[in-house]
């Protein structure tokens, strides 16, 4: 649900509403690439196998809605997404949710040439679960942030993520 809720954000047409819930993209196109198992746990070689593969496949842009506590930059999954840069694909990372500590980035967002993206709510202010800091090499994440809170996108067939809206659509917030 979360993948499918995410790719709506970003690409959905918003048929099932008439157009209400249309994506920031929706002429884009997606090659999907599923590296964590339905539960959300992966480990750091299937998300770095993924990227491999979308490089090797000619995806410009990955985006991964995913991480983990810790991390400092020089850790395999952030070397990763360096790597997946120097062959001129933007990897565009949530920043996470582990809140308004001063160092609360995990990894892959903690990657050099990783774009992190942080949460914003209506007021377009951080949102309190967003993180954020400084990495251990005193470099300022998120680079940007993004509305985050209350976002209705697609809601995959059969699952409850979120607040669900209609059979179509859910409310979630990361």
């Amino acid at each position: 649900g979360h993948g499918t809720h995410v790719a709506s954000i970003a690409l959905g047409t918003g048929a099932a509403s008439g157009g209400k819930y249309k994506g920031v993209a929706p002429g884009a196109s997606l090659m999907v690439g599923k590296v964590l198992s339905n539960e959300g746990f992966g480990y750091n070689s299937w998300i770095i196998a993924g990227i491999e593969w979308a490089v090797q496949n000619g995806a410009h842009i990955i985006s991964m809605s995913l991480g983990s506590p810790g991390g400092d930059g020089s850790d395999t999954l952030s070397q990763s997404v360096n790597w997946a840069y120097s062959q001129g694909v933007l990897v565009v990372v949530a920043a996470g949710n582990s809140g308004s500590g001063t160092s609360t980035i995990g990894t892959p967002g903690v990657a050099a040439d990783a774009l992190t993206v942080g949460a914003t709510d209506k007021s377009d202010q951080l949102a309190g679960f967003s993180s954020r800091g400084f990495t251990s090499d005193m470099r300022i994440k998120p680079e940007v942030t993004a509305p985050g809170v209350a976002i209705t996108a697609a809601r995959a067939s059969g699952t409850s993520m979120g607040s669900v809206v209609d059979a179509s659509y859910t409310q979630a917030s990361g």
